[in-house]
């Protein structure tokens, strides 16, 4: 087997983490001048990025790996269905943003989840932004549609 692509600069295979490891040989062996893809530093890296490796994490932390790729994928699955309106929603620097259980509801039901199903945003797809009511709600669809019919 080839040595790991990240041979030159990763810091266990030079001995540079906190916590020294009894099994530290046994690990390069294996890992660093063995089967990289079987490194738990090796997928991290191939899955979230070099910079995101913690340096803390040992080769053979493989389920540590998994559980870190595995939280990272689903904050980015999460952060892609936003609503593209989400960063410029009037609503939430509004009066609601005063009454945080509220705000957090519709942000986890239409703003995270469902988009489409939010009145504001289904005004805002049909009419623009400009003919958003400030004080449309997420839950008023209706009223959403008869703005549009009245249009």
């Amino acid at each position: 087997m080839a040595n790991c692509e990240s041979l030159a600069k990763c810091p266990f295979f030079h001995d540079k983490m906190a916590k020294k490891n009894v099994l530290a040989y046994v690990y390069k062996q294996r890992y660093c001048k063995g089967d990289s893809s079987q490194c738990a530093r090796y997928v991290v890296m191939k899955r979230l990025g070099k910079g995101n490796v913690p340096i803390d994490l040992y080769p053979n932390e493989m389920a540590k790996a998994r559980a870190l790729v595995l939280t990272e994928s689903v904050k980015r699955d999460i952060m892609s269905t936003v609503c593209e309106c989400f960063e410029k929603c009037e609503l939430f620097s509004s009066g609601v943003a005063k009454l945080p259980s509220t705000s957090k509801s519709f942000q986890d039901k239409f703003c995270n989840v469902d988009h489409d199903a939010c009145a504001r945003y289904i005004v805002y797809k049909q009419l623009g932004r400009e003919s958003v009511p400030s004080d449309l709600f997420p839950n008023e669809r209706g009223r959403a549609m008869e703005l549009i019919n009245a249009a």
